[in-house]
């Protein structure tokens, strides 16, 4: 999921659409064996409940949730200065499930408002 997520940091830039974010994050998932938003169009049912199974993020403004979407559906070029989240994450219903989530400033290069370090810790 780290991994994922600094893919995702790493290409987030204005004038790229949401949509090619996401789907680098999930061949990057799929390239390591699990199932993504993309296996459940493909028709796997299983890929409701493990894997990917979320977009990998959206707009901050007036409401959470809004535009632009980092997802299958984010057609829109992200444009400079806007605020979105990057939470990539991985679920299984018999282990559980881990996310981590960023803000991001859009720009190029964009600014991460999230200073936190992501060491992994055993």
């Amino acid at each position: 999921v780290l991994d994922a997520q600094t893919l995702a940091l790493d290409t987030i830039r204005e004038q790229v659409p949401g949509r090619d974010i996401m789907i680098n994050v999930c061949k990057l998932f799929e390239k390591r064996g699990y199932l993504t938003v993309r296996s459940l169009l493909k028709g796997n049912k299983e890929a409701r409940s493990r894997g990917f199974i979320h977009g990998l993020g959206h707009g901050v403004g007036l409401t959470i949730g809004e535009r632009p979407y980092l997802s299958l559906s984010g057609k829109e070029p992200l444009r400079k200065n806007s605020v979105v989240t990057v939470e990539p994450g991985l679920y299984d219903p018999k282990i559980g499930g881990v996310r981590i989530e960023d803000i991001l400033v859009v720009g190029s290069p964009s600014e991460n408002l999230t200073p936190i370090a992501k060491d992994i810790e055993l």
